[in-house]
């Protein structure tokens, strides 16, 4: 199974990408006008970190 190959280490710094993400979609509001752009801009650094993680870690 493809989860039998990821290490602790890996799936600490998975989390703690999670979670940086949620506290950035959270707190974005707080931003008033620029709250779209930082959403936009999260969804896309999360979005490219989970797939060069697969990629990486697949290959």
């Amino acid at each position: 199974m493809i989860f039998d190959q990821v290490t602790d280490t890996q799936m600490q710094a998975a989390r703690i990408l999670s979670g940086a993400t949620m506290v950035a979609f959270l707190a974005a509001p707080l931003f008033r006008r620029g709250a779209r752009t930082i959403r936009i801009a999260v969804a896309t650094v999360y979005i490219l970190g989970v797939l060069g993680f697969i990629g990486y870690y697949l290959m």
